[in-house]
């Protein structure tokens, strides 16, 4: 048991540590030269060893000369073991539980508390030290107490032993005491606990008790006796055939006794005694202590009565509403031929779903009302429906007739959690939710909620929750959710919508998507075809992996420009692929998707080419449209008249004033003779070339376009002879005479800018007079 950790040299290791171990002990260190010794006392504490009893006192007793049986036990500790002992237990057994030990229970009292009081009399005050103390009972004995004394009961052989108790625990029981204790018989100490009264029927009362233990019956012949009489009210006369006490033996192994021929719930007092007889006395004794008086009523009867003025007061909210009626009097309670036949101990209310635009089930259900109230509130009512309610008056053992039906109309309420809500990965992106209508919808269902969320771990909190999905049919039970991460775990709410709101304890599933795989190829099928269109379909069904997103893209097939179009993403197995021209062939992609950026994981099917229905629209040719032709030759005639119109009327011309005339021919001819007045020779800087700008419109000509016309114009020059202007007929030929000029002003070479002009081979502007 003592080792020596050949790892630690410094440490020695004691096993299974006896108390004998105890001691001091010295450790050396010893050289050649010199030792050294360090001592070190250990202390062995164990329980204490088992006390023994050293006398046992007894006395038998005496009921002839009042003298109670008791006992004087001497007991001294067998030794603390290095434990101060806290308390002693000392124990008994009797010949009638020989194998049983009880602990003997010891009374006593405690100071819990002291003041000091001021009376005053005759002017004198007086200060009065008042101590407070509490009783108690308890099984132990203070560890610095050797003996006790303490009673027994009659008729009973005792023997004794104790045990010692510190705090490692306690000690074994010592030797049982060599002396025992026997006890002759006396009177009860008390009479049976546990006395009640009741009625199982109308007509009868049963008493009982607890059955009293053999050790304190106090002699070998024992019974009990059971007294009664019917209780008399108050002013109420004697009468001696019910209120005279009758009284009934009962064995000591039976604990009640059956009363017939009772009226229906009348009130009795009644006595449970103990009597024994002791042994050669022909005289029976009843216990020593006081009997007590019990009250109790013979059975009851169904109650009479029937609540009245049932109605609702008050909706509180969809499942809740507070009813009332008129309280039971205690004259109605007590009325032998209508009353309660009993004792009023409360209502009952039935109620039952009549109709409802909810499930068609109608449970009946029970609200029960202790005591007498006139009012209660009901808060389990099925919501959103017709619920037809009556009650009933109660008491302790029937219930009485229901009151005539009530119906009312509940509130419309939020409804309860989804079922059966269950997912799974529906692609590397999206995961399929299917659940089913509450149990509870209290009210319509409107449409669904989808709340989902991801999930990290289990020490982290969920992410941030993401907006609703909102579903609006009540008849849509499943959704695949789109836009998810792969590989990521995620929480799904669902909840269920009425007009009132959503669920507001929802059930929710967890599920992971699956890793970012390519699709698998989905082929579709053709269902219908129509003038503008057609109807595709398609399955996802025994896929490895299945796609959860997928969009059509589609062209001309004749046309080999066309591009390729596109619809919508879909989560749907089919899709209606419309605004097509009629009598066309198309060439249709399904392309199954991840929904993510990443084209590498999409997959697309064969190549369709499809026809739409009816006839394909002709293109027409505009210009050899019959009437585009004759169009365009209206307008052509038009612009020929306009040409002629014109024409016509400057070979018509007018009257010219000769006076305004002259002046703008003297300055023609002038201008014949000096040169062109557009142009001026250059400044020195501009090495002679012309700069002036192009004259434009009729402001910048070089004549007045109403000297021009003027009907004054001189004849002279239009006489007769070689320089007339009239010819035979007297037309006006002469307007285009030598000496009839019109003069325009002509810019040619208007593009050039002011670089060219500085280039010496370059061409010159220049302007001329038509």
């Amino acid at each position: 048991r003592f080792i020596k950790d050949s790892w630690d040299q410094d440490t020695l290791k004691i096993t299974d540590l006896q108390f004998e171990d105890g001691g001091t002990y010295t450790c050396v260190a010893r050289t050649e030269v010199d030792e050294v010794r360090a001592d070190a006392t250990l202390v062995v504490q164990d329980r204490p060893n088992r006390p023994r009893i050293d006398s046992v006192m007894c006395t038998s007793g005496s009921s002839k000369n009042g003298i109670e049986p008791k006992v004087k036990i001497d007991w001294s500790s067998g030794g603390e073991n290095n434990a101060k002992i806290l308390h002693f237990i000392l124990q008994y057994n009797t010949s009638f539980a020989s194998t049983e030990w009880f602990d003997v229970i010891v009374k006593g009292q405690k100071e819990v508390s002291a003041s000091v009081e001021n009376t005053t009399d005759a002017e004198i005050t007086r200060l009065t030290l008042v101590r407070r103390f509490e009783h108690f009972e308890t099984e132990k004995i203070p560890g610095t107490q050797s003996d006790l004394t303490f009673p027994l009961s009659c008729w009973a052989n005792y023997t004794f032993r104790i045990k010692a108790v510190n705090r490692l625990g306690e000690s074994d029981p010592s030797e049982i005491a060599a002396t025992s204790c026997y006890t002759n018989p006396c009177r009860p100490a008390r009479h049976p606990l546990g006395v009640r009264a009741f009625g199982n029927q109308s007509d009868n009362m049963i008493i009982t008790w607890n059955l009293m233990p053999k050790i304190d019956w106090n002699a070998p012949l024992f019974w009990y006796q059971v007294e009664y009489r019917q209780a008399r009210k108050e002013n109420e006369a004697f009468n001696q055939l019910i209120h005279e006490w009758t009284r009934i033996k009962v064995p000591a192994d039976q604990n009640y006794v059956i009363i017939s021929d009772t009226p229906t719930y009348k009130e009795y007092e009644f006595y449970v005694k103990a009597y024994n007889q002791q042994a050669g006395d022909g005289v029976s004794g009843e216990a020593t202590e006081m009997a007590t008086l019990h009250r109790g009523f013979s059975g009851e009867d169904k109650p009479v009565i029937i609540p009245q003025n049932f109605a609702m007061e008050e909706t509180i909210d969809h499942r809740t509403a507070k009813f009332k009626w008129d309280p039971i009097t205690t004259e109605q309670a007590n009325d032998p031929n209508n009353g309660m036949k009993g004792r009023l101990s409360g209502f009952l209310i039935q109620f039952f779903k009549v109709s409802g635009n909810i499930n068609g089930q109608s449970e009946m259900k029970t609200h029960k009302v202790d005591g007498n109230l006139s009012e209660t509130i009901i808060n389990n009512l099925p919501p959103f429906s017709t619920v037809r309610l009556q009650i009933a008056a109660l008491n302790d053992r029937y219930q009485g007739e229901f009151s005539a039906p009530i119906s009312i109309m509940t509130m419309e309420g939020v409804p309860g959690p989804v079922v059966n809500l269950r997912g799974i990965p529906y692609g590397s992106s999206g995961i399929k939710l299917d659940w089913e209508e509450p149990e509870e919808p209290n009210g319509i269902i409107i449409g669904y909620e989808i709340l989902f969320q991801e999930i990290s771990n289990i020490a982290e909190p969920p992410g941030l929750v993401q907006p609703p999905i909102v579903i609006k049919s009540r008849f849509e039970l499943t959704r695949i959710v789109t836009g998810l991460l792969p590989n990521q775990k995620y929480r799904f709410t669902v909840l269920a919508k009425t007009a009132k709101g959503v669920s507001i304890d929802p059930n929710f599933v967890e599920v992971i998507t699956s890793s970012a795989e390519k699709p698998s190829k989905t082929n579709f099928q053709v269902i219908s075809t129509f003038e503008d269109g057609f109807n595709l379909t398609w399955s996802t069904n025994n896929q490895v992996n299945a796609a959860s997103l997928f969009y059509v893209k589609y062209k001309k097939t004749d046309d080999i420009a066309a591009p390729w179009l596109r619809t919508a993403l879909t989560t749907d197995n089919f899709l209606s692929l419309t605004d097509l021209e009629s009598g066309t062939r198309y060439s249709v992609v399904l392309v199954a998707t991840t929904g993510t950026e990443h084209s590498s994981l999409e997959t697309e099917s064969d190549v369709e080419v499809m026809k739409t229905a009816g006839k394909a629209r002709i293109s027409k040719n505009v210009a050899t449209e019959p009437w585009f032709i004759g169009m365009m030759v209206s307008v052509i005639l038009l612009i020929i008249i306009l040409i002629n119109v014109c024409i016509l009327v400057r070979e018509r011309g007018g009257k010219y004033s000769v006076q305004e005339k002259e002046p703008f021919q003297n300055q023609m001819l002038a201008s014949e003779s000096q040169g062109f007045d557009e142009y001026e020779k250059g400044r020195p800087g501009d090495g002679g070339m012309a700069n002036q700008n192009l004259v434009t419109g009729p402001s910048n000509m070089y004549f007045d376009e109403k000297q021009y016309h003027d009907e004054d114009d001189s004849m002279a020059e239009y006489g007769n002879g070689e320089n007339g202007k009239f010819n035979e007929d007297g037309s006006f030929i002469g307007l285009y005479g030598r000496d009839r000029i019109q003069t325009y002003v002509v810019q040619y070479n208007q593009g050039q800018n002011q670089n060219d002009a500085e280039n010496p081979g370059s061409s010159k502007p220049y302007t001329s007079f038509v």
